[in-house]
């Protein structure tokens, strides 16, 4: 478990040929000495080719933590899509860092990029997943 307990970012990136439709879908869901415990609270963020959800971790003693972003997409091109590519980023705040600063980030295919005011961040490597066909 994390020992700091700040404003963390999960992000997918994604190539400009399509969009997000509808809400982002975000879960954090923990187990603590209380029980299981789900919050979907959290600062979203849209860009062109990214989108992100900053949020804060929960404090105390816990055996478990899970944080989970999905969305839907469509198509942003007459053209056809042939390829598509999603990458998993996420940063974890390794000092306070309140929400304010933790949300002056953008969102997008290389991955979360804090402003420079805000670089008290670790990174963990990117997933990626791939998609091939005709749409």
């Amino acid at each position: 478990m994390p020992a700091t307990r700040s404003y963390d970012i999960i992000e997918i990136g994604f190539y400009p040929s399509v969009k997000v439709n509808g809400k982002l879908n975000f879960t954090l869901s923990y187990i603590d000495k209380d029980g299981s415990h789900t919050s979907t609270n959290g600062t979203a963020y849209i860009g062109n080719s990214g989108a992100s959800v900053t949020f804060k971790l929960p404090s105390g003693n816990l055996n478990s933590l899970d944080a989970r972003l999905y969305f839907d997409v469509t198509k942003n091109t007459d053209a056809t899509i042939i390829t598509q590519k999603a990458y998993g980023y996420y940063s974890h705040a390794i000092k306070n860092i309140s929400l304010a600063n933790a949300r002056n980030h953008t969102a997008n295919i290389n991955g979360i990029v804090l402003n420079s005011s805000i670089g008290d961040y670790d990174s963990i490597s990117s997933a990626t997943a791939v998609w091939n066909g005709n749409w």
